[in-house]
């Protein structure tokens, strides 16, 4: 293959495992492995620094530990938003790949309900909020939140799946010519938000 044969996916969870595994398909990788990951980001991330560095500390250590692969992570976090609650919902994937280049993506996202956004900002996981305001049991694992309110028209897993192709977009289209190295992007990320990855 012309990408490598594989890819590893830092996560616990099932559902992103197949969304991975869904992604990749379209540069033609179909062997994926899981990774436990450390990020340090708590369980509910909140705000754009929280949520990318949790996923791009998935998926350095996904990279690191499989060795010649692609690496892949991916957070959900409430991300500050010019809307009435003040967030939205969003996915943030990033993709180290065999020959250290670095890409992000992310999902489409959704408002919450004012309340619900308030919990979750202060910390407290979404699942753990639906279970709570809408009564949703195992959320994380079956259709999540945005999954069970369109009645599954979109789920959890559509969204990860997005996000995680919208950060393979230069392999899908086969020009990676212009990806950041993957040093050049943790000196970015520095200069950021002043932190060493």
């Amino acid at each position: 293959m012309a990408f490598g044969e594989k890819a590893a996916v830092a996560t616990r969870n099932e559902m992103k495992l197949r969304a991975a595994k869904r992604a990749f398909s379209a540069i033609g990788i179909t062997e994926i492995t899981r990774v436990n990951p450390e990020t340090g980001v708590p369980p509910q991330p909140v705000g754009l620094e929280e949520t990318l560095i949790g996923a791009l500390k998935r998926a350095l250590q996904a990279w690191r530990e499989c060795n010649g692969c692609f690496g892949a992570g991916v957070e959900s976090g409430l991300l500050p938003y010019p809307s009435p609650t003040g967030y939205i919902v969003q996915q943030i994937a990033v993709v180290v790949s065999p020959d250290e280049k670095v890409s992000l993506g992310t999902s489409q996202g959704f408002e919450l309900y004012q309340e619900e956004a308030y919990t979750v900002s202060t910390g407290v996981e979404l699942s753990k909020v639906a279970s709570k305001y809408r009564g949703f049991i195992h959320v994380k694992e079956n259709l999540g939140y945005i999954g069970y309110m369109t009645h599954g028209v979109v789920t959890r897993f559509d969204l990860t799946v997005q996000a995680f192709l919208m950060a393979l977009k230069p392999w899908i289209h086969g020009d990676t010519s212009r990806v950041p190295r993957l040093g050049d992007y943790i000196e970015r990320i520095k200069d950021i938000f002043g932190i060493d990855l």
